[in-house]
């Protein structure tokens, strides 16, 4: 597995974030969607972290597995 170093969440998305309240991955849409998809192929240099497979930039190829942090002692508020 790859360690994949976390850059600070880039500042339009914690802007949306605040504008929209959303829940779910599915709550983001384009054109801000895009953009951040771009923002995390970029930080993990497109390889998969689990299998270092290269990632392709595909809408449909390419899935976010969560919105929030999943860590539940760091972040009880996100725990959705």
């Amino acid at each position: 597995m790859k360690y994949i170093e976390k850059q600070a969440s880039p500042t339009f998305f914690e802007n949306w974030k605040k504008e929209n309240s959303p829940t779910i991955w599915n709550d983001l849409k384009n054109p801000q969607k895009k953009i951040f998809r771009e923002h995390l192929l970029q930080e993990q240099d497109y390889l998969c972290c689990y299998c270092n497979q290269a990632i392709p930039d595909h809408p449909l190829r390419t899935k976010i597995e969560h919105l929030y942090p999943k860590d539940e002692d760091k972040y009880p508020e996100k725990n959705i």
